[in-house]
């Protein structure tokens, strides 16, 4: 079992990486952007079956469009905003549960957006203690899912509970900005 840092992750703690390669992620996430353009949307297929990191498969319609909020999120194991973004989801995920929202991690690997390692995967989800359900894909699986091009890691979508697509996060999202979203589409999300 790796040491925790000062940084209070487990592994792949991102304390030391500097601050220039961090920059140098969002940067070039944004320049691709710029230059290809905003995702082309296609129709969403959710009967996509993509294998899990126990090496079962699921189909993305057993999560999504089951009476739920869905906040699936593409992710890298090695990506440094994903590993940033992890505790997050984490949260996000154990705190509202009960109010009918879950997580669903798509691994995909990074930087190449390659179909994920599913032992790569493994290690980061034993390491960060992650209880979501996470399923592993590459950037044309995922294309297949969301509709859209995959442009980024992190990429969140969030789904609406008859499965429809509400809201896109491109670049890391933090747990209270999906939940300021949600209580401006959800009843369930407001404060008194």
């Amino acid at each position: 079992m790796a040491a925790q840092g000062a940084c209070g992750l487990r592994r792949y703690c991102t304390e030391g990486v500097p601050l220039v390669s961090k920059v140098s992620v969002i940067f070039s996430s944004i320049a691709l952007w710029l230059l290809l353009g905003p995702p082309a949307i296609s129709a969403q297929d959710l009967s996509v079956r993509l294998a899990t990191p126990q090496g079962n498969s699921r189909v993305v319609a057993d999560f999504v469009g089951v009476t739920r909020w869905v906040l699936v999120n593409v992710w890298g194991a090695r990506c440094p905003p994903c590993i940033e973004e992890m505790p997050e989801l984490s949260s996000l995920h154990e705190d509202n549960q009960a109010r009918g929202v879950t997580v669903l991690g798509i691994a995909i690997d990074f930087p190449s957006f390659g179909m994920a390692k599913r032992g790569e995967v493994q290690q980061f989800l034993d390491d960060y203690l992650i209880e979501f359900p996470v399923l592993l894909a590459d950037q044309h699986k995922v294309s297949r899912v969301t509709g859209m091009r995959l442009r980024a890691v992190p990429s969140s979508f969030l789904y609406k509970p008859d499965g429809t697509l509400s809201k896109v996060w491109i670049g890391a999202v933090t747990q209270t900005q999906i939940e300021a979203y949600l209580a401006g589409a959800d009843d369930r999300f407001r404060k008194p």
